[in-house]
C-alpha cells in the first residue's frame, strides 16, 4: 500500500545520503497522483544531485574535528 510518510521518510534520507557524498545542493521531490476509478497511485520521483564538491584543506593544521563542522 502506498504510504506516504515512509515515502517521504526514505526521499529525506537519500537526499541526507547524497549531500554526505559531496552532493551539497542534491533535491530530492516526489509527486503523487491518484486515480480513483482504478485505485491507483501513481508516483513520480524526481533527483538533482547538482554538482559534486570535493573540499580539499591546505595551510595552518585546525584543532581536531574543526573541517567537518566547517562542511
Amino acid at each position: 500500500p502506498y504510504d506516504r510518510l515512509a515515502l517521504l521518510d526514505r526521499l529525506v534520507d537519500y537526499e541526507a545520503e547524497l549531500r554526505s557524498d559531496g552532493h551539497y545542493q542534491a533535491r530530492v521531490r516526489e509527486a503523487t497522483t491518484f486515480d480513483d476509478e482504478d485505485h491507483t497511485a501513481r508516483v513520480t520521483i524526481s533527483v538533482d544531485t547538482g554538482p559534486l564538491v570535493r573540499l580539499r584543506f591546505t595551510g595552518d593544521e585546525l584543532p581536531g574535528g574543526t573541517l567537518d563542522t566547517l562542511v
